[in-house]
C-alpha cells in the first residue's frame, strides 16, 4: 500500500500531468466562453426548406421535374442556442481526444523513468520487480482515470452552465442525466485501458514517442485494413476502443457492417481489453527478466 501511494504521488508530481491538465481545462474554458458568446436565437427569422425525403422519392420514381410543389414546405427557426441535449454529442466528440491524452500521460510517465534511469534504484532485487511493475501500472491507470474524470466533469459542467444561462435545457430529464453519466464512465474506462496499452508499449520500447507513434499509426492504419478485408474486424485495439466511447449502438440507424463488425458495447470493449491484458502481461514478463539500466 505504501508503494502504491508513493507511485500515485510520483504520478501527481509529473510536470506533464499538470501542464496537460491546465492546457486542456483552459482550452475547454475558452471554447465554452466562445460558445456562450455565439449562442443566439432569433425567433423573427425562419428558413423555408423542402422535404428532402419527398424530393428523393420523386427522383427515384423518375417523376421529379425540378418542381418541388408536391412536397411539403418546412420552416426552420434561426436557433443557434447551446442546447443541453447536445451534451451527448459534445462528450462523444471530445472522447477520442481524451483517449489520446490518456495514452500520452501514461507513456510520458514510464518513458521519463527510463530516460532518467530511475528504475535502476527501484529494482535492485528480483523479488520486487513484479510488485513494482503492477503497482506502477495501477497507479498510472488510477491517476489517468482521475485526471480524465476531472476533465470530463469540467467539460460537462461548463457546457451545462452555458446551456442553462445562454441556451436551452429543453428535452432533459432524469433518465437523460443517467445516460450522460454512463457516457462519462465509458470515457474514463476507455482512457484507463488506453493508458495501460500506452504503458505496456512504452515498457517494450523504453521511449515515450514509440507509444505515441504506434497509436497514431493504428489510428491511420486500422480503418484502411477494415476497408480492405474483414480479417481484422473486431480484432484490433484502437478503433473498437474509440467505438466504445462513441456508443453508436444507441442510434436507431446503426449498422454493424459499417462499424468494424461490432454490434454491441461488449463487442467494442472486448478487443482492447484482450490486447491490454496480453501486452501488459508480456511487458511485465520482459520487465521482470530484463536487465534494468
Amino acid at each position: 500500500m505504501n508503494l502504491f501511494v508513493a507511485e500515485l504521488w510520483r504520478f501527481r508530481s509529473r510536470r506533464v500531468v499538470w501542464v496537460l491538465l491546465v492546457v486542456v481545462l483552459g482550452a475547454i474554458a475558452l471554447g465554452m466562453t466562445v460558445r456562450a458568446a455565439t449562442s443566439t436565437h432569433d425567433a423573427s427569422r425562419t428558413f423555408i426548406g423542402v422535404d428532402g425525403d419527398c424530393v428523393d422519392d420523386l427522383v427515384v420514381r423518375g417523376e421529379f421535374t425540378g418542381d418541388t410543389t408536391p412536397c411539403e414546405k418546412l420552416q426552420f427557426a434561426d436557433d443557434d442556442r447551446a442546447k443541453l441535449r447536445d451534451l451527448h454529442a459534445v462528450l462523444r466528440g471530445f472522447g477520442p481526444v481524451f483517449v489520446l491524452l490518456a495514452i500520452t500521460l501514461a507513456a510520458s510517465c514510464l518513458g521519463a523513468e527510463f530516460g532518467a534511469a530511475s528504475l535502476s534504484t527501484q529494482l535492485l532485487f528480483e523479488p520486487r520487480r513484479v510488485r513494482v511493475w503492477v503497482t506502477k501500472l495501477s497507479a498510472v491507470m488510477v491517476g489517468v482515470g482521475v485526471v480524465i474524470g476531472v476533465i470530463t466533469a469540467f467539460l460537462a459542467g461548463t457546457y451545462s452552465l452555458v446551456a442553462a444561462t445562454r441556451g436551452t435545457t429543453e428535452g432533459v430529464d432524469r433518465a437523460w442525466w443517467s445516460d450522460r453519466a454512463l457516457d462519462g464512465a465509458r470515457i474514463v474506462i476507455a482512457c484507463m485501458l488506453g493508458a495501460a496499452l500506452g504503458f505496456a508499449i512504452t515498457a517494450f520500447a523504453r521511449r515515450t514517442v514509440a507509444a505515441l507513434g504506434v497509436f497514431v499509426g493504428l489510428f491511420i492504419l486500422e480503418p484502411l485494413l477494415y476497408e480492405v478485408t474483414d480479417t481484422f474486424d473486431a480484432r484490433l485495439p484502437l478503433w473498437p476502443l474509440l467505438t466504445f466511447v462513441f456508443d453508436p449502438f444507441s442510434e436507431f440507424d446503426f449498422s454493424a457492417e459499417n462499424n468494424f463488425g461490432l454490434a454491441s458495447l461488449g463487442d467494442a470493449l472486448l478487443p482492447p481489453l484482450v490486447w491490454t491484458i496480453t501486452l501488459v502481461a508480456l511487458a511485465g514478463w520482459r520487465f521482470r527478466r530484463a536487465e534494468i539500466r
